[in-house]
């Protein structure tokens, strides 16, 4: 097995790395983390795990997450079919989606839980992006 350097990943990759890392810290826990469009630059593999390590990190470390993203692959991992019973237990019970929609010269924000986000997603087609 051949090993690849560090620095021939992807910068997708190397986020995550990065923000695994920072997550990793023991001061990390019970605290609440801001993130702004982790998924820039990920394969869609990627996201996927990205969203599994959220949710595990907020389950085990009573970690929560503020998290922005345009990103149609970020949300709708969120309702994948990769995620385990105990995984969209927690995210029935914890998730909150904002959507916000221009309206004139207003935004208009929807909160929505992980039960009416899936609807939205599968049954009405809305794009919970927003603008």
């Amino acid at each position: 097995m051949k090993a690849i350097p560090y620095d021939f990943m992807g910068d997708g990759f190397k986020a995550m790395v990065g923000l695994l890392w920072h997550l990793s810290s023991k001061k990390i826990k019970d605290k609440i983390v801001l993130i702004e469009e982790p998924e820039t630059n990920m394969h869609p593999g990627y996201i996927c795990q990205l969203v599994k390590f959220l949710v595990k990190f907020s389950k085990d470390l009573n970690i929560q997450f503020f998290t922005t993203s345009h990103n149609i692959d970020f949300i709708d991992s969120f309702f994948s079919e990769t995620l385990g019973k105990e995984e969209k237990d927690y995210l029935t019970k914890e998730l909150q989606i904002i959507r916000m929609e221009k309206e004139k010269n207003y935004i208009i924000p929807e909160c929505l839980d992980y039960k009416d986000s899936q609807l939205n997603m599968e049954e009405l087609l809305i794009d919970l992006r927003g603008i």
